[in-house]
């Protein structure tokens, strides 16, 4: 990665071709960090992105280590060339009206090759039903929808369009209240999605990372539906103001076991440490103690780098309950409740614990694009070869949008 340096150094850079063109794979923090960047010096920036918004897994964690604001908040590209560091909001970063950034979403890359002095892609276009064009969102269309099939991926969605849930929705046997009640026309049920080739002088891959619930593990199995992951926790304690917190079956929980390591440094699973799994399950057992919840930690070993050993503190004078060793399995007992075995290598005691809801942190994985369409093609990698935070993430975006700009100067 290239050194960062002042803007004033780079005013060679506003000398670039106005056809200049960069493809960034992903719509995550990393991808959204990269592209605007770019665009913010002219260049023309396409984000393919392969679920119905942008934001990856960032719309699905509310807040975030170590500070606890919202998920979504990022740092600009000019704090990388200044000693401020400002957060930005994405929502408010109005991607969807920058002139040159466009988004593809959803769409994926079916193949690449490259030509003489370019790289010339083939993107699909999945089909929406509901024109992103023509949709202001009023949200007339759902709730006329019986079926319940319209809704927006989230509230606060970029692209904000409708979509239609095709496996509720039948079209041909709908009275299509939806349809008469939309007053922009932006119905289009004969929509089947598009190809289009086009050609870029530089390609970013951001794809990301995800969760992998290892399913040999006995105690990863949702046999009773009362075991989700962290980001799933997130997703349900997200902006949670209120004094009780439900779990999955609408299940008030007031006990929560967190196992971590679920998969990570493990032979059968992946073998290295998945990195920031222990500082983000931390800041999700400190939000659960102020909500009045009893929290206990299994672990192998605390891995809170640098400054993020504070949260490790924080959570044990929250009063988090941390027991060093691996469960074997769990089962329900007498009274329904979750029943956790397992062993405490401290003391050397077998333990049985009861609990509401067992989280585990699950390994991570870096989600590798396609060898086959990537093969032989210069490409750009945001988010790899390790997986990072927040920070790590978006200083590595700025970092190879320099990298991307010194190549277009030399074209």
């Amino acid at each position: 990665m290239v050194a960062l340096v002042p803007l004033t150094l780079y005013t060679g850079v506003f000398r670039l071709k106005m056809n200049n063109s960069v493809l960034v794979v992903g719509g995550g923090i990393a991808g959204l960090t990269t592209a605007q960047s770019l665009a913010d010096f002219g260049i023309n920036v396409t984000i393919v992105e392969n679920d119905l918004s942008i934001g990856g897994l960032l719309k699905d964690l509310g807040f975030v280590f170590p500070t606890s604001d919202c998920a979504l908040c990022y740092e600009p590209i000019g704090s990388c060339f200044t000693a401020d560091s400002v957060r930005k909001c994405q929502y408010r970063a109005a991607f969807s009206f920058i002139p040159n950034l466009e988004i593809a979403c959803p769409a994926s890359v079916l193949t690449a090759e490259r030509t003489k002095n370019r790289i010339r892609v083939t993107i699909q276009w999945q089909a929406r039903k509901i024109d992103p064009k023509k949709c202001v969102a009023c949200g007339l269309c759902a709730a006329k929808c019986p079926l319940d099939a319209i809704s927006l991926p989230h509230p606060q969605a970029i692209p904000r369009t409708y979509w239609i849930d095709e496996s509720k929705c039948n079209p041909k046997k709908c009275k299509t209240e939806c349809v008469e009640a939309c007053i922009v026309d932006a119905f289009d049920f004969d929509n089947e999605g598009k190809k289009e080739s086009r050609e870029f002088d530089a390609v970013v891959l951001a794809t990301g990372f995800k969760e992998q619930r290892p399913s040999y593990l006995p105690y990863c199995l949702d046999e009773f539906n009362e075991t989700i992951t962290q980001v799933e926790l997130a997703n349900l304690l997200d902006n949670m103001k209120v004094k009780e917190f439900f779990g999955p079956n609408n299940k008030k929980i007031g006990r929560i076991l967190m196992i971590f390591c679920a998969g990570s440094r493990d032979t059968r699973s992946t073998e290295a440490c998945s990195d920031i799994c222990c500082s983000y399950s931390l800041k999700h057992a400190i939000r659960l103690r102020e909500l009045g919840i009893e929290v206990t930690v299994t672990f192998m070993d605390i891995r809170t780098p640098g400054n993020l050993e504070d949260l490790y503190t924080t959570a044990r004078e929250e009063g988090v309950h941390f027991i060093r060793g691996r469960p074997g399995f769990v089962e329900k007992d007498e009274k329904n409740n979750l029943l956790v075995h397992l062993e405490n290598t401290q003391q050397s005691k077998m333990l049985e614990i009861a609990t509401d809801l067992v989280v585990l942190a699950a390994n991570l994985q870096i989600t590798t694009p396609s060898s086959d369409t990537w093969e032989g093609i210069p490409t750009f990698r945001v988010g790899s070869p390790r997986i990072l935070n927040i920070p790590q993430t978006t200083n590595q975006a700025k970092s190879v949008a320099l990298e991307v700009i010194e190549i277009l100067r030399e074209l």
